[in-house]
């Protein structure tokens, strides 16, 4: 097995640098403050990848500022701050964070929602919980300690060159003067560092068998027996206090965590449990995750209907990968990908109604993709089908089909090289897959 400082190494090695900035950079529409666009920074590629690997490893790079950018969470609720690094920093920040998952990954897990979701159901089917306990820890980034950090990764990492790197990363804020303490959110390395921090609590309460515990970045469930509901309150509150963490009681603060019946309706990272207003469902979505869908269907037909070509099959193609989602990455992308464990089929016939609707509203018929089919293909067959798109295994001719129906022209028509039709197929599946992403922030963007 490779050592710490020779993966590190391997890692930053220019070869590396370019395979993560083709692969997890390029396409990126994002700028830092310097304003520098990727289509800028490749005049000039090989230079940039030689001066980070001659800086990284020399212990010299320093980052630029991070550019601010707020991401609402709705009425009355102060809105999210994200860190936009400029794109020399992301090539940095991204094989910061591969180095990272190759060095601890194993050993910090971060599952997906859908995995928390199933074992919450099975859980819940069991009938042995009578409690179910949701902490929020307050302020949860901007608490995290260096110090506490640092020693954390002390035990995966002994390396100053790195370990002063990650603190420059993170020391890095939005303004003029560095962050003494905190972790800014929107970088490549934030959710598993975050996972580190935590790492202590996650391995205390899962291994206790007469509890269930499930934590998904800063929101903490528990499922447990009406008598332990005090003692774990307490422990846990206590534990996060111990690293700087504030977590409310849900007895004391029930606006902050609650404390509520195993059997009565509650919501976790965007699914709805028990809920009261669907007979017979364990598992559904929140009634705003459906309206963010719906407005987001509603503003593709309303971008057809306003453009000048009205391109039938480009509405089909966006409407369709709407509904399915994608496979992208080696990862299952797009709202039905995130709520692929809800149980509620009324809710998959409702918006198949309600995108049927929108045909006749704007008066666009084509084949359309069905939700409820769709749901029934991601649970049995993900990977056999061809219901939905999977990106990754797309070949040159079905890459171009889909450049002609963005472009709006016939696949003979297109006088493009292989290159220029590869590099245009991804910049479109990415902004459509970061449109997609929208339909589903508050509870993935963290």
């Amino acid at each position: 097995m490779m050592n710490t400082l020779a993966l590190f190494k391997e890692t930053f090695s220019v070869e590396s640098l370019r395979e993560i900035y083709e692969t997890s950079v390029a396409q990126t529409r994002a700028t830092g403050v310097d304003n520098i666009s990727t289509k800028i920074f490749e005049r000039d590629l090989q230079n940039h990848l030689e001066l980070i690997n001659k800086k990284v490893l020399n212990g010299k790079y320093k980052f630029t500022r991070y550019k601010q950018k707020l991401i609402s969470k709705g009425p009355n609720k102060a809105p999210r701050e994200v860190c936009l690094p400029t794109i020399r920093d992301r090539v940095v920040l991204k094989a910061l964070n591969q180095f990272l998952q190759e060095r601890m990954g194993k050993q910090i897990p971060q599952p997906l929602p859908q995995l928390i979701t199933k074992n919450i159901k099975k859980s819940l089917r069991s009938n042995y919980y009578d409690v179910v306990l949701k902490f929020d820890v307050s302020e949860f980034y901007p608490s995290v300690k260096h110090d506490v950090l640092r020693k954390r990764l002390l035990r995966f990492v002994q390396h100053d060159l790195i370990l002063n790197l990650i603190e420059a990363a993170i020391k890095q804020s939005t303004g003029n003067i560095s962050n003494k303490k905190g972790v800014p959110q929107g970088l490549p390395i934030s959710n598993i560092l975050a996972a580190l921090y935590l790492r202590k609590i996650d391995r205390r309460y899962e291994a206790k068998d007469e509890i269930f515990y499930q934590r998904y970045v800063d929101d903490i469930l528990v499922l447990c027996k009406s008598h332990q509901k005090e003692d774990v309150s307490s422990n846990i509150i206590n534990i996060c206090q111990d690293i700087g963490l504030t977590v409310y009681d849900p007895i004391e603060r029930p606006d902050k965590s609650t404390c509520g019946q195993a059997s009565d309706e509650f919501s976790y990272i965007g699914y709805r449990y028990n809920p009261i207003d669907r007979s017979g469902v364990l598992v559904t979505t929140k009634p705003e995750s459906k309206i963010k869908l719906i407005n987001s269907l509603t503003g593709i037909f309303t971008s057809f209907h306003r453009s000048k070509k009205k391109s039938l099959a480009l509405l089909q193609w966006r409407v369709n990968l709407r509904i399915t989602g994608c496979i992208s990455e080696n990862s299952g992308k797009g709202w039905l990908f995130f709520f692929s464990e809800i149980e509620d089929k009324q809710l998959l016939f409702e918006l198949d109604q309600f995108v049927a609707s929108l045909c006749k509203r704007f008066d666009a018929s084509f084949p359309r993709k069905k939700f409820v089919r769709a749901w029934h293909e991601i649970n049995h067959n993900r990977w056999r089908k061809k219901y939905f798109p999977n990106f990754d295994k797309y070949d040159l001719n079905e890459m171009s089909l889909v450049v002609a129906t963005y472009l709006g022209k016939d696949v003979s028509e297109l006088e493009m090289t292989e290159e220029e039709i590869t590099t245009y197929f991804w910049r479109a599946i990415k902004k459509e897959i970061k449109d997609m992403e929208t339909d589903i922030q508050d509870h993935n963007y963290k």
